[in-house]
């Protein structure tokens, strides 16, 4: 292996020599990432979520007016597009929490989104997308639910207490 120079740029790219056969590796001085996903909030109306992710700039400073194209899917239907522009400069380093402006609908009995970004120049789109756990509605058996303590059964998780005039016995 003679390798006769190693050298790296500004740029972000690394050059390496070999007598016979020349390498580039070259990093992007652009990189967004999706980071994290907010929680769904408690809700009996699922209809209407809204999805809310943090993105990470991994990359050199992004100015103010740049582009990000933004997606999410539930269940893997078509998905929903929208085109964030920055405001302010996001700088390198820094994150920032986007809310999709159209809510997601979450009533089927089991839901797992997947969001994802998507900028021009982006090196390492590895990081660009993330899904939620698999969120389950379970609704009860019949609504209103009504439990009489008639059978003489404690369900799991449940205690029983007698009011007294001393207060709650166990």
């Amino acid at each position: 292996n003679d390798y006769s120079t190693w050298s790296a740029s500004n740029s972000g790219t690394l050059r390496t020599y070999r007598s016979d056969i020349r390498f580039n590796i070259c990093s992007s001085s652009t990189d967004i990432a999706v980071v994290s996903m907010a929680k769904i909030p408690n809700s009996c109306d699922l209809s209407n979520v809204p999805v809310s992710v943090g993105l990470f700039n991994f990359g050199d400073d992004l100015e103010s007016g740049t582009p990000i194209e933004m997606y999410y899917s539930v269940n893997g239907a078509a998905p929903v597009h929208e085109t964030f522009v920055l405001a302010d400069a996001l700088i390198s380093n820094w994150n920032y929490s986007y809310v999709f402006n159209t809510y997601a609908n979450l009533t089927e009995p089991s839901n797992v989104i997947t969001v994802w970004a998507e900028i021009i120049g982006d090196g390492n789109s590895q990081n660009n997308k993330i899904s939620s756990d698999t969120i389950r509605i379970v609704e009860p058996a019949t609504i209103p639910f009504l439990e009489t303590f008639n059978d003489g059964e404690i369900h799991d998780g449940w205690n029983t207490y007698r009011l007294t005039d001393a207060g709650l016995m166990l």
